[in-house]
């Protein structure tokens, strides 16, 4: 959809500052969606979104990682069957940290990192 080639990596990236999206399912099936990427990916996340390269303002940032969530949560929730498709999404919550803060864990939880135009970004899904 972005037109960017995403690698499955390792390891988690070694930011100090990341803009994080969370998404609840809620109904049918309970837990969340979250992706971590650093300011510097979540620009290039941007550049792609709006198919140019520019100087994003904060807001447009957020909208961009906020949006990616959407588009991750919501390719999830259409691969799902009955009763769990028909839950809900809340609208993407979106923060920044100083410093990168790990998902909680839980034994439910899948996280994958991934490469994209040498940057990394973090998809975690939890289920309760």
């Amino acid at each position: 959809m972005l037109r960017q080639r995403c690698t499955a990596v390792d390891g988690p990236p070694a930011a100090r500052t990341t803009i994080s999206a969370k998404i609840v399912f809620s109904g049918a099936l309970e837990g969340h969606c979250i992706v971590h990427v650093s300011t510097a990916a979540a620009g290039r996340l941007t550049d792609a979104l709006l198919g140019a390269e520019g100087d994003w303002d904060d807001q447009m940032i957020d909208d961009a990682v906020g949006e990616l969530c959407n588009m991750i949560a919501g390719g999830w929730k259409s691969r799902l069957g009955p009763p769990a498709s028909v839950c809900h999404l809340s609208v993407p919550a979106v923060s920044r940290t100083s410093t990168r803060e790990k998902s909680q864990k839980s034994p439910a939880t899948t996280r994958r990192f991934y490469a994209f135009d040498g940057a990394i970004l973090e998809v975690a899904l939890t289920l309760s």
